[in-house]
């Protein structure tokens, strides 16, 4: 229906298995999955890691994409001048002390609502390989995303490297690791997952 997965997705339940649908259901090459809905404190965001690798990315948000150190001083501003009434969204309110309270209250979904950085999946993992992160890693507004084509659309981009190949332009011989004919293209997906090839070409006519 969708021609191989959405664009884009937007999950707001804070149920981890809608997580992992929303992640799973975007288009390989340039999907982007972004988590708003707080998880359960013993929950855990499981994916295989060839999902990242295929170049769809998942990312959170607490702050909506926010950077703390540049952008909150200006918010705190506008919620000073009464710009901002943010007042209606406080649903608890503790004492320093009681730090830990907060945190047991936001992981527990009880408590409405950090981070910019981003980690990029190269390596190709092992077939019974799982990847598990606890969900508010990807709330705190980090992005993991993978990457087999170095972020090319391949419906747009692969004739272009096709034709500089053709032209001898590009020199991708040399990281050919293993040759198969189509009838054997398991084996190409096996050979990959097991970390043993690093591109596999397959060869139609033979």
């Amino acid at each position: 229906m969708t021609g191989g997965g959405v664009d884009r997705s937007v999950e707001c339940t804070g149920s981890i298995q809608a997580m992992i649908s929303a992640f799973e259901c975007v288009h390989d090459g340039w999907g982007v999955a972004v988590l708003v809905g707080v998880p359960n404190k013993d929950d855990a965001f499981k994916t295989h890691p060839v999902n990242l690798l295929n170049e769809k990315t998942v990312k959170g948000t607490f702050f909506g994409n926010y950077k703390p150190r540049s952008d909150i001083p200006a918010v705190v501003e506008k919620y000073m001048n009464k710009e901002l009434e943010l007042d209606k969204f406080i649903t608890h309110t503790v004492p320093f002390s009681e730090i830990n309270k907060a945190f047991e209250l936001m992981l527990a979904g009880e408590g409405l609502r950090c981070g910019w950085g981003v980690a990029v999946l190269v390596g190709v993992p092992n077939k019974d390989d799982e990847f598990k992160t606890h969900p508010v890693n990807l709330l705190n507004e980090k992005t993991l995303k993978g990457t087999f084509f170095g972020n090319y659309k391949p419906r747009s981009d692969i004739p272009a490297v096709v034709e500089k190949y053709m032209n001898k332009e590009l020199e991708l011989d040399k990281f050919i690791t293993h040759t198969v004919p189509f009838s054997e293209i398991n084996k190409a997906f096996e050979l990959m997952l097991a970390g043993e090839g690093l591109r596999c070409v397959i060869r139609m006519d033979a």
